[in-house]
């Protein structure tokens, strides 16, 4: 494919992507699309070739591009490109139920595991598969604080935003786990110590894998009567495969509902969903996530189900229910009538104005002096509006 000429290579694109479809004759969605031409991108860099497919801004594969661009549009109006395979946020609540539960927690080895693998994506913002993977037991340090206070300090590995090929491009902040209150028995730290004494005591080495396998040939008698001095977990290394679908494999375990779509993408989405709505900078989130672009952060960030919840409420309300301010008893329409030339100051001038506009009425919620609400008004709008009608409740003003 390298070999071909441009215009000649173009025009085949082009024509692939028309008929581009999947087996069963459906639609490929347009992100799908998008990936395949980036593949052939990268085909194309690999040999060196002069062009590329998306990034050019010449005439070059301009056929290509306005054929995908077509595509979309296509595709859009057949309800296509609407993400239907984007990973949803993990929510607080669904990670209590997981400790309801037992699926994650310091009671078993496989609750040990899923929880250091959640407090590495959280906490040091490792994406869930391949970064996990890599992980090496030596990479996270416990370490003390000048204050006293324990923390895990983690030495990063290649990640897809770092590869390592640019020596200067690292995190300027180290990522870090701090321990909570001693009591508290989701402290972080605290389990990394029980996750330490409970791995093999011969393979604990800077180089060995982080994640252990589960022995899962304990006997029950074993479990009851010496849980103490049972092997937790044995000298193998758990699974890419296993770890690419961690999330789910928990999400499962501990009944969440099947049709929310819970990937391991959906801890780094928690991460910075909890993180902006505790009002931290996103330029402070970039230090926990490893992102380089504040718009990723952005882009990270929707709008949770409880907030399009409550928005739909809000919408749905009628009647009194729409009123913004709860238990308020008594509805405030206060209309004033005043001058330019001589403010009105006296109760009397007021029985005068009421008599002149019969349909202008004060109602208030306690009763009180009605001309001191008038001197309140003629003081601050300075008598600008000569013979006009303002409503307070709608803050509207007619002129007559």
């Amino acid at each position: 494919m390298h070999q071909l000429d441009v215009d000649f290579l173009d025009e085949h694109i082009a024509t692939f992507i028309l008929s581009l479809q999947r087996e069963d004759g459906t639609e490929f969605e347009p992100t799908s699309i998008r990936a395949i031409i980036s593949s052939l991108d990268r085909k194309l860099k690999r040999h060196k070739y002069p062009f590329s497919i998306m990034n050019e801004k010449g005439p070059q594969f301009s056929l290509t591009r306005e054929t995908y661009n077509a595509k979309k549009k296509s595709l859009k109006k057949q309800g296509k490109g609407n993400r239907p395979c984007e990973a949803d946020v993990l929510t607080d609540h669904e990670i209590d139920i997981m400790w309801q539960k037992g699926v994650l927690g310091p009671n078993s080895p496989k609750a040990l595991v899923h929880t250091m693998w959640l407090n590495n994506c959280l906490h040091f913002g490792l994406r869930g598969t391949k970064e996990q993977y890599s992980l090496r037991w030596g990479d996270i340090k416990l370490k003390i604080s000048s204050d006293g206070t324990e923390y895990l300090e983690l030495n990063e590995r290649q990640t897809k935003t770092r590869t390592g090929e640019n020596l200067s491009d690292v995190r300027r902040v180290t990522p870090k786990m701090f321990a909570t209150n001693e009591n508290d028995p989701r402290n972080p730290v605290a389990l990394y110590k029980i996750y330490a004494q409970k791995r093999p005591a011969n393979f604990c080495d800077v180089n060995d894998p982080f994640y252990l396998a589960p022995n899962t040939i304990m006997k029950q008698e074993s479990e009851s009567d010496h849980k103490e001095s049972v092997q937790w977990f044995i000298r193998q290394k758990i699974g890419m495969n296993k770890l690419s679908k961690m999330l789910r494999m928990m999400a499962t375990e501990a009944g969440l509902p099947v049709e929310k779509r819970l990937t391991n993408h959906s801890t780094r989405k928690h991460l910075v969903q909890k993180l902006r709505e505790h009002n931290i900078p996103a330029t402070e989130i970039m230090s926990v996530t490893g992102h380089k672009n504040v718009q990723s952060i952005l882009n990270y960030s929707n709008v949770s189900h409880e907030q399009q919840k409550k928005c739909s409420n809000i919408l749905a309300s009628h009647g009194q229910n729409a009123d913004p301010i709860q238990g308020r008893k008594h509805s405030v329409t206060s209309t004033a009538t005043f001058s330019s030339t001589q403010p009105p100051s006296q109760p009397e001038q007021h029985q005068t104005e009421a008599e002149i506009l019969p349909e202008t009425q004060v109602q208030v919620p306690h009763p009180q002096p009605q001309y001191s609400f008038q001197q309140s008004l003629s003081s601050s709008f300075k008598s600008q509006f000569f013979g006009a009608t303002f409503n307070i409740q709608n803050f509207h003003v007619h002129n007559n």
